[in-house]
């Protein structure tokens, strides 16, 4: 797992624990990848480019559901020294009520619904 990603993921949930409507992110290609599967999801509300003089970033407006920002609850499953792998019949036997995991598997990077889906396990990234 790459610390530009956990440091992205640590960004929004402190965002949303310090009670901000948007968080400012310096773009990349990693984040840009992460970026539309958080909002198909629906774990954000949105994103846009944004450029300055000479940097480039994004502005990720976050979802609130209920009176809480729903990135508040994102929880880091693996990590660079511990990466958890989970198989498709294992995501098949969980029972996840109101949560979400998003893995990186072979077929791209996609929530556990959309794994099953697809037939392909992965790494689980966060919950």
């Amino acid at each position: 797992m790459n610390k530009n990603l956990i440091d992205f993921l640590l960004s929004l949930k402190n965002a949303s624990l310090a009670k901000k409507d948007f968080v400012k992110i310096k773009e990349s290609r990693l984040i840009s990848k992460y970026l539309p599967i958080l909002y198909k999801e629906g774990i954000i509300q949105s994103f846009f480019k944004k450029q300055d003089s000479c940097n480039s970033f994004y502005i990720v407006n976050l979802r609130h559901f209920q009176n809480k920002v729903v990135t508040q609850d994102i929880q880091l499953i693996s990590t660079p020294s511990k990466i958890k792998k989970i198989s498709r019949k294992e995501l098949i036997s969980l029972h996840l009520k109101n949560k979400m995991l998003i893995l990186s598997t072979p077929k791209g990077i996609m929530s556990h619904i959309n794994s099953i889906r697809h037939k392909a396990g992965g790494f689980i990234i966060f919950s």
